[in-house]
């Protein structure tokens, strides 16, 4: 067997079941993409969604910049879908996707900028 495939679901039933056999670390880790949010989730907030075609651009600010290719936002966007702040993540949605990066200093917090614009 090369490896179990676990959804979502799987993995919060796991979590759940190791919490509560006494141990309150998972075995497995989950990613934490952002150290610190400052930002609620968007689920807490009424957000109207977008009736027209936009574009996304994904500012990271960082203290070590990564590769052209290494700044991927496809969790993000799925996560726009999901919260229906855009109808689908399709080019009849979504016209453009782009990233750009900009490097802090050290005494500056780490943080990713999402900006949708309509048209």
């Amino acid at each position: 067997m090369k490896g179990a495939r676990w959804t979502n679901d799987d993995l919060r039933d796991y979590e759940l079941r190791r919490k509560t056999a006494g141990s309150d670390k998972a075995a497995i880790q989950t990613t934490n993409l952002e150290q610190d949010s400052r930002h609620g989730a968007l689920a807490k907030k009424a957000v109207k969604g977008f009736d027209t075609q936009v574009s996304i651009h994904i500012l990271s600010k960082r203290y070590r910049l990564c590769d052209a290719d290494g700044i991927s936002a496809k969790a993000v966007i799925d996560g726009l879908v999901h919260e229906t702040v855009i109808a689908n993540d399709s080019q009849k949605e979504v016209s453009e996707v782009s990233y750009s990066q900009e490097k802090i200093k050290k005494d500056i917090q780490e943080e990713t900028i999402l900006t949708i614009t309509e048209g």
